[in-house]
């Protein structure tokens, strides 16, 4: 059973957030959240919102633009309503053979906890010098292997790579030839990798530079690179350094890492910062060598991510809980679950 969780969320997370499955088809609407506002109230959202919501989730089926607009009043309004500090709109798409179902978090941040909750540092305003060509040679590797994804010439799943985070491996010569250059050119100009990680003003290239920087042949090096990363303000460059990190506890498990570093980002002010970071900690479930660590010390937020209707959200906290506990409690069983977490046994089972 643990096993098919473990792939269901893998598949979710991988799911580009709100891409449509056709310009012509509709997803059926089935509720929102809210994470987490003391100030504004699931009953005031619904009151105020709930039929925007409905023509915003109708709208991003072939009227995009009509739909960010609205997505920006809707949040604009939230701000100046309620002085919060942060006010988003994540749209979850989800589809099978079957049907398609998409889901709205409103991703909220009173004023009073900003300071905690959004602990970044300030926009970079640097322009920082492409070390050796290796950004542009990223993003041409990428674009290869999508090209490749999308004509079947490549699966879905995870090729294997001398890399501490693997996209698209180096099963065709061209991709290979990427990969050894990687390999080669990232330890000699990591200082200046490092410095566009920092300094440059462009969140893609920074972003870049971190997936660059898990060709290092140093994995604890990494992994470090990939913590300082989580304080950049872009949510691209800290889904970066949560994708690496992600890789290193699911296929690098001897490499150490403590698992409480993640628990803030757990309250990270966005959806996907909070996806992917359950993502990391799938990983660290799923390895021997944390589970007592998590069992006497479980990240504090968990069940409150369990109650969340998003899917890339709930159904990652429910896998984690299972890996976890090997228990059997259902899904909706919160109250099973905040028992188990009050008073985990010592040993697994």
């Amino acid at each position: 059973m643990t096993r098919a969780i473990i792939a269901g969320v893998i598949l979710v997370l991988s799911l580009p957030a709100g891409a449509a499955a056709s310009p012509f088809s509709t997803a059926t609407f089935q509720g929102f959240d809210v994470y987490r506002s003391t100030i504004v109230t699931e009953a005031f959202l619904s009151s105020r919102y709930g039929s925007l919501i409905r023509d915003y989730v109708a709208l991003r089926s072939g009227y995009a633009r009509r739909a960010r607009t609205m997505k920006a009043r809707i949040e604009s309004e939230l701000k100046a309503y309620a002085g919060l500090a942060y006010a988003e709109l994540y749209y979850g798409d989800y589809w099978t053979a079957a049907d398609r179902v998409a889901y709205i978090t409103f991703d909220l941040v009173d004023a009073v906890d900003a300071g905690v909750r959004i602990p970044f540092k300030a926009v970079p305003a640097g322009s920082v010098a492409d070390p050796d060509g290796l950004l542009a040679a990223w993003g041409r590797y990428q674009e290869l292997g999508k090209s490749l994804q999308l004509s079947a010439q490549l699966g879905l799943e995870r090729p294997s790579c001398p890399a501490f985070y693997c996209s698209y491996g180096s099963a065709t010569p061209e991709l290979a030839a990427y990969e050894r250059a990687f390999l080669a050119r990232v330890p000699v100009v990591k200082k200046a990798l490092l410095q566009v990680l920092s300094d440059d003003a462009d969140p893609e290239r920074r972003a870049n530079a971190m997936y660059l920087l898990s060709y290092l042949t140093d994995g604890a090096e990494v992994v470090e690179l990939a913590f300082k990363a989580l304080s950049d303000p872009d949510a691209g460059v800290r889904t970066a350094a949560l994708q690496v990190l992600a890789d290193v506890t699911t296929y690098h498990k001897d490499l150490p890492i403590e698992p409480s570093r993640l628990y803030p980002v757990l309250d990270y002010p966005s959806t996907t910062d909070r996806s992917r970071a359950l993502g990391v900690l799938i990983g660290l479930a799923d390895n021997p060598k944390y589970q007592e660590t998590l069992r006497r010390n479980p990240p504090p937020r968990i069940l409150d991510l369990l109650k969340m209707r998003q899917p890339v959200i709930h159904d990652s906290a429910f896998a984690f809980l299972v890996l976890l506990s090997r228990e059997g409690f259902g899904r909706l069983d919160h109250a099973g679950w905040e028992q188990w977490l009050a008073n985990p046994p010592k040993k697994r089972k």
